[in-house]
């Protein structure tokens, strides 16, 4: 029995059931429905139902730039079989969270050995960070585990020389791509992969990932193609409208060096959630705005000490024992970090929040398993007391308040919908504009929109300007506290110009929703 409980899958199971229990655990009772859901959720919606197939994925930070859509296809399954309740997306998120896991115990295996390996799974497990990711489906929340699962190909092609995980490098990086583009930092590895497969003789298996790469961009290329490359043109015009107007490159190399320690300072400990979970984007602060030790409590000052602390240690032995060892592990995970914090070099400071490092976070967790295998080469009592010390750290970052985080189920929203759905007169075409609360830049209320075309079966229309100007009537659903529903402002209301407000009513969760007319 105890060889049992101390044996490696034994201890991985623990870590797994933990890491899913976190990940799982009230996770329809803790939604948070948010506006980038809703969006992504209406075009799946008219996959299905409508059938209107899409080349085009979420939009990103910059106008006019799309991502391929494959998320929008991944989610058909999930909404599908949740008869489109938006826990579909949720659980199948962190499905995706939980195979993390496993993923990074076998790579961190391959570098490190079994026992480093269990202590950073464990760590990745009990991530605040991480665990939030997985329990909110959004594009940018899963994009770690294809990354990470792009560096265990890498790692097996190139040290093992296993000429099948080239496709799986090509796969992995493709779809990273197709969820955050500044996982492009990882790009010129994928390329590197390329040259040594031709150099090995292995050009079918080159030719093949290629294909496999390029088939995640197909969609964008056609697109491209239809429509005068808008994007291609988008996105030159960003770059030289950004040319001279951005930092210097002497401030972008200053954060390419500050980063590696600010990222993990804050990432590790559970740091800073209130101004960086995207499960409400209206309280995210800039990445430079946020400061170590700063506008957080004592606790959380302690924690981020420690762990910067630990991470220097680790950084040091990545060094010093790694590469005086001739050990072709630690210089991947330099290559990795190295590439992974170059998105400093390329993305403007202005537009960079800390979920745009989601791609990295795994990669944080390995020098602290290089640290760990270093300590193993001790003394039994070092590397025995070090290893209580490690999961007592791994546990830390939840402590002293757990998960932290916001409620806003889709009953909000699908209540109010209800009551606009019942007051729809017979052949009237209808917009939707929404008081937000707290405060967002949009105010057309996809949120609203999904439930009233999915469950009510009301077509909204494309929130085109066109469309408000041929509404009949026009709905404003009021989050917070409007004094004079006429006086509120937007494309919305100007596009359709209301002079009366016809009836109001007030929804189960709360909201006040008016009727406008144009007489």
């Amino acid at each position: 029995m105890r060889k049992i409980i101390q044996s490696e899958w034994f201890l991985l199971a623990g870590i797994f059931l933990l890491g899913a229990f976190l990940r799982f655990w009230q996770i329809g009772a803790w939604q948070y429905l948010n506006f980038d859901q809703a969006r992504d959720y209406l075009v799946v919606k008219r996959i299905v139902i409508d059938h209107k197939l899409t080349l085009l994925g979420p939009t990103v930070l910059l106008p006019g730039i799309y991502l391929p859509p494959f998320y929008y296809y991944s989610l058909v399954f999930p909404l599908l079989l949740s008869g489109f309740h938006a826990i579909g997306p949720d659980i199948y998120t962190a499905v995706l969270g939980t195979l993390a896991i496993g993923i990074f115990y076998f790579l961190a295996k391959d570098l490190f050995g079994k026992v480093p390996a269990l202590i950073t799974s464990l760590f990745f497990a009990l991530n605040p960070y991480l665990i939030h990711a997985s329990r909110h489906a959004w594009n940018p929340n899963t994009v770690y585990l294809f990354t990470l699962f792009f560096a265990l190909c890498f790692e097996r092609y190139w040290l093992k020389r296993d000429w099948r995980y080239l496709g799986g490098a090509a796969f992995s990086l493709g779809w990273a791509l197709n969820l955050h583009y500044p996982a492009v930092v990882f790009l010129p590895l994928f390329i590197i992969l390329l040259i040594k497969s031709f150099q090995r003789g292995e050009k079918r298996a080159a030719l093949f990932s290629v294909f496999i790469f390029s088939f995640f961009f197909s969609p964008l290329l056609v697109f491209e193609v239809r429509h005068n490359f808008t994007i291609s043109k988008a996105i030159w015009a960003f770059i030289s409208g950004h040319l001279g107007k951005t930092e210097s490159l002497s401030v972008k190399f200053f954060h390419f060096l500050a980063d590696p320690m600010k990222l993990p300072g804050i990432f590790l400990s559970g740091a800073h959630q209130e101004v960086n979970l995207t499960i409400d984007p209206t309280h995210l602060s800039l990445f430079d705005e946020i400061n170590l030790f700063k506008n957080i409590s004592f606790f959380e000052k302690l924690k981020e000490a420690i762990y910067l602390a630990i991470y220097a240690f680790s950084f040091l032995s990545l060094f010093s024992f790694g590469w005086k060892n001739k050990r072709k592990e630690s210089f991947l995970i330099v290559v990795f970090l190295f590439f992974g914090f170059a998105i400093r070099l390329i993305f403007p400071s202005s537009s960079l929040f800390f979920y745009h490092y989601t791609y990295l976070f795994p990669f944080l967790f390995l020098p602290i398993g290089c640290f760990i295998f270093y300590l193993t080469t001790q003394k039994k009592l070092v590397w025995k007391l070090a290893i209580l010390s490690f999961v007592f750290l791994a546990i830390l970052p939840l402590l002293p308040e757990g998960l932290k985080g916001k409620i806003k189920k889709e009953n909000y929203y699908l209540s109010a919908s209800k009551v606009i759905a019942q007051n729809i007169q017979p052949g009237e075409k209808i917009a939707i504009a929404v008081n937000v609360y707290p405060f967002h830049w949009y105010r057309h209320g996809p949120e609203y929109r999904y439930f009233l075309e999915t469950f009510y079966h009301l077509p909204m229309g494309d929130n085109t300007v066109e469309d408000f100007q041929s509404a009949d009537v026009l709905f404003l659903v009021d989050e917070g506290n409007l004094t004079n529903p006429l006086d509120f402002g937007g494309v919305e209301m100007e596009s359709f110009a209301p002079k009366k407000v016809a009836e109001s009513w007030v929804a189960p969760e709360g909201q006040k929703i008016y009727k406008l007319l144009r007489k």
